[in-house]
């Protein structure tokens, strides 16, 4: 959260400068996997401190959705988009440890 908590306004501005969706391919690709992997696979609590903070950093997914999601969404669906992406992250963090253990 701490990392998450540094470059939410900087993915922001990103997000305005590059576009949405390069920065939510960047998030998937770069922290949901890679930086996932490599937390999984350290070997010392200080390294996976590291790639925790990383994964932490550089994924602005949610702000970023939120912000994209009047561009994509009629206005008489944004309410119920909008409480789909606070109700699905809700869920995957509920479903997604009983799953993977």
């Amino acid at each position: 959260m701490l990392g998450r908590a540094c470059s939410s306004f900087p993915l922001g501005i990103l997000s305005d400068r590059w576009g949405r969706r390069p920065i939510i391919e960047f998030g998937l690709l770069f922290s949901c996997v890679l930086l996932q992997m490599g937390f999984a696979l350290s070997g010392t609590f200080g390294v996976a401190l590291t790639f925790r903070f990383l994964m932490g950093f550089s994924n602005g997914i949610v702000g970023v959705c939120k912000a994209w999601l009047p561009d994509v969404a009629p206005p008489s669906q944004q309410a119920f988009a909008m409480s789909l992406i606070s109700g699905m992250w809700g869920v995957g963090l509920t479903v997604g440890p009983a799953i993977g253990g």
